[in-house]
């Protein structure tokens, strides 16, 4: 439980397994295994910004990762259907260099926003109703109240769990070097017809092995790797 990779851009050590206890989500206590890692770089400034890591219940990942090793794989699929599964799904972000929770926080809302965005271009696929968007905009808010006005430091941990709950809503659970900063928690989800509710919990996750935002090459490919290959 304790074993670690070493993420060779910025030297960093990648605990394989994720501690979610005390967490609103997880009550199953289901271990949480890393799937792929990479480091976000900011391209023009020529510098990294931080480790991110895909963790999924290790039982789900297991049973899925036969199908998966025969053929390439869509990972914001992949990642939906655990999550409309019940599957707990986590990100974790550890700063290459000390940073503030603002500048953490900033970001998150950002790749919410170009989600939303390019969901308004699909409105065949994505429900973006005004009910949605008044959800989103709660959520929004919500999630941005729970970040400290402190500092973070090199190497410390941000994690991002969601899971589906028994009332048919998504919890995000936001914690700190495993103690809990709050949650956020959507509407109650219905499909309407062919189209996908759009919730920010689920839209966080899915922005980290998407294309809007682009915001890790090397993480989806070491995600893409992990299940259809070796898990690291």
């Amino acid at each position: 439980m304790d074993r670690t990779v070493k993420e060779p851009k910025s030297t960093m050590d990648v605990p394989v397994y994720m501690q979610t206890a005390g967490t609103n989500v997880n009550h199953k206590s289901s271990i949480l295994r890393l799937v792929g890692f990479g480091v976000r770089t900011v391209t023009f400034l020529g510098f990294h910004v931080y480790v991110a890591g895909l963790y999924v219940a290790e039982d789900a990942l297991e049973a899925s990762r036969p199908q998966l090793a025969s053929g390439d794989v869509d990972l914001e699929k992949q990642l939906r259907d655990w999550l409309e599964a019940g599957v707990p799904c986590a990100i974790r972000i550890m700063p290459v260099r000390s940073t503030d929770f603002a500048h953490l926080r900033d970001g998150l809302v950002r790749a919410i926003n170009v989600r939303a965005k390019h969901a308004r271009a699909l409105p065949d696929t994505y429900d973006m109703s005004d009910e949605v968007e008044n959800s989103l905009s709660r959520n929004v808010h919500d999630l941005k109240s729970l970040f400290p006005r402190t500092k973070v430091q090199r190497g410390h941990a941000l994690d991002l769990i969601v899971q589906k709950t028994q009332a048919n809503t998504y919890c995000l659970s936001l914690q700190y070097n495993g103690t809990e900063l709050g949650f956020v928690e959507s509407e109650r989800v219905s499909a309407h017809g062919s189209r996908r509710p759009f919730t920010l919990p689920v839209s966080l996750l899915l922005a980290y092995v998407g294309v809007h935002p682009d915001i890790s090459e090397a993480l989806r490919t070491s995600i893409r790797h992990g299940l259809t290959h070796e898990l690291p």
